[in-house]
């Protein structure tokens, strides 16, 4: 009886590290080995150092295509410009998409899921320094029409009154004005005569008011033109600035990962190994 519940218990162990297994090889075993192929074998094995050289090219290479793209952009039309605009942010959406999704095994330590994923942020990143560029691009074309509709307004001022011009027209109101004073003050009968004789009256009054009219004329024609000027000349330098945009330097896609991987691992368990095996022999000997 003794021996049939011995037989019973270590064929339902058996029975149930068959059913771990078969469920591992069922469930476990293609993502372990989809994980782990092709390339990836290649790249598994590689050190910090390797991981840090690969990426130290890749950016490198990412730079280089990026000044490229400056040149191609400051010759680009606002269209072309706009269109690009939307495919890089479309791209941008779907690389963080992928990038937040870390559902991967030991992606901490994998010099092949590292690699992935900091080729990613490094796109993301050229993304990005690509999209500013163009948005700085876009704008410089913005204020490149104002400025063309500030010199169009500045047109209209060839020549603005001086400071001098005004105060002389604004002395000549003022003596206009001291006149028609004076006019008013004479003798009731004496201005009577003046006015139905003469007209004097309303002479006076359209001096006055021609070379008032006249000094405000001028003063504000001088106010729009000095406007007018002031606003190109914001305008210019807006344009100055925004034409003066360059790319983007790239981060290092390597200033943060991991200082070991499965290589460091592994060689950390060969050694611990060999230390396990030689320690009797050491023993034995001392």
């Amino acid at each position: 009886m003794k021996a049939a519940f011995a037989w019973l218990a270590r064929t339902g162990l058996l029975y149930l590290v068959l059913c771990l297994a078969i469920a591992f090889y069922i469930f476990a075993w293609p993502a372990i080995t989809a994980q782990f192929s092709g390339s990836d074998l290649r790249q598994e094995i590689m050190s910090v150092d390797d991981v840090r050289a690969e990426l130290a090219s890749d950016r490198e290479a990412a730079q280089a295509t990026l000044n490229v793209r400056a040149d191609t952009i400051r010759g680009a039309s606002r269209e072309a410009i706009a269109n690009r605009l939307q495919s890089l942010r479309s791209e941008r959406s779907a690389l963080t998409a992928q990038l937040e999704d870390k559902s991967g095994w030991l992606d901490s330590i994998r010099p092949s899921r590292i690699l992935a994923a900091k080729r990613l942020e490094l796109r993301i990143a050229a993304l990005d320094a690509e999209i500013a560029a163009l948005d700085t691009a876009l704008e410089a074309r913005r204020r490149q029409a104002l400025l063309a509709e500030a010199e169009q307004r500045l047109r209209e001022y060839p020549r603005i009154p001086t400071t001098r011009a005004i105060a002389t027209a604004r002395e000549a109101c003022r003596d206009a004005r001291r006149n028609l004073d004076a006019f008013e003050r004479r003798n009731p009968a004496d201005r009577t005569v003046r006015d139905l004789l003469l007209n004097q009256r309303q002479e006076l009054r359209s001096a006055r008011d021609d070379r008032c009219g006249q000094a405000k004329r001028l003063a504000e024609f001088r106010e729009r033109g000095l406007t007018a000027r002031r606003q190109t000349a914001e305008a210019r330098e807006r344009l100055a600035q925004a034409r003066a945009w360059t790319m983007a330097t790239l981060p290092d896609p390597a200033r943060d990962i991991s200082d070991r991987t499965i290589r460091d691992v592994l060689t950390k368990a060969a050694l611990a190994l060999l230390a396990i095996l030689l320690i009797p022999f050491a023993i034995r000997t001392l």
